[in-house]
């Protein structure tokens, strides 16, 4: 049984600024299986952990200690999805959602009392250099999400799962395919795309593009088949 790494004691109470919605967890649920061990390796606050009602042991690795320090879950990891801390092949499924790559990432100091709903904000001012919450889509976004991913899949099992829920974005009044990059990247290493699922949800309106939003988030479920 893997074991939880010392972990920085925190009061501030964190408030994770995208949270999933309930009509996700049915989904992903339906591809777990009681006693399997996995992995979300960008945890932070462990939502989820929810799943584990499923019988599946989940481990949380989140590369902020004040965030992981508070997430609900038996098991929880301070560590770097780039650099994740476990065996090849140690997983049997790997359930998680990424940073879209949206406004959420903006880490500019506010100068007044308007709302910002971003990962600098509710996390409390400077986050880790390596965590994907300070990227906007693009160049630099792409390149860490591959180095994660080539980290997941490394840890997942052979026969695996790689179940990933994510969105796209509006950006300038113009459609952001994040979800589209996501599955061509993970096909691209060997995986299977078994089923793909559009979930309409309730969806964040704050910001330029708030009247804008994408109604539907994507649940992606791959499969790790001979690859070698």
């Amino acid at each position: 049984m893997l074991e939880q790494n010392r972990l920085p004691q925190f009061t501030n109470p964190i408030r994770h600024p995208a949270r999933f919605s309930a009509a996700l967890f049915p989904i992903m649920a339906r591809y777990l299986r009681a006693g399997w061990l996995v992995l979300d390796p960008f945890a932070g606050v462990g939502g989820l952990a929810k799943l584990g009602f499923t019988g599946a042991r989940f481990v949380l690795n989140e590369i902020e200690g004040n965030v992981i320090a508070q997430a609900q879950g038996k098991c929880r990891v301070m560590g770097n999805a780039l650099t994740l801390p476990f065996a090849n092949e140690t997983f049997d499924a790997i359930v998680t959602s990424p940073t879209y790559g949206n406004r959420m990432a903006d880490h500019h100091r506010a100068r007044d009392a308007s709302k910002r709903n971003t990962y600098y904000h509710a996390f409390g001012s400077a986050l880790h250099a390596d965590n994907t919450g300070l990227l906007q889509f693009g160049a630099e976004y792409c390149e860490r999400h591959a180095r994660a991913w080539g980290e997941s899949v490394r840890v997942l099992k052979q026969d695996g799962l790689f179940v990933l829920n994510v969105s796209d974005h509006i950006r300038g009044g113009r459609q952001v395919d994040v979800s589209q990059w996501h599955r061509e990247m993970l096909c691209g290493m060997g995986l299977t795309l078994r089923e793909c699922h559009s979930v309409k949800t309730p969806r964040n309106r704050f910001g330029a593009n708030g009247n804008l939003r994408c109604e539907y988030e994507f649940v992606f479920v791959f499969e790790k088949v001979n690859l070698e």
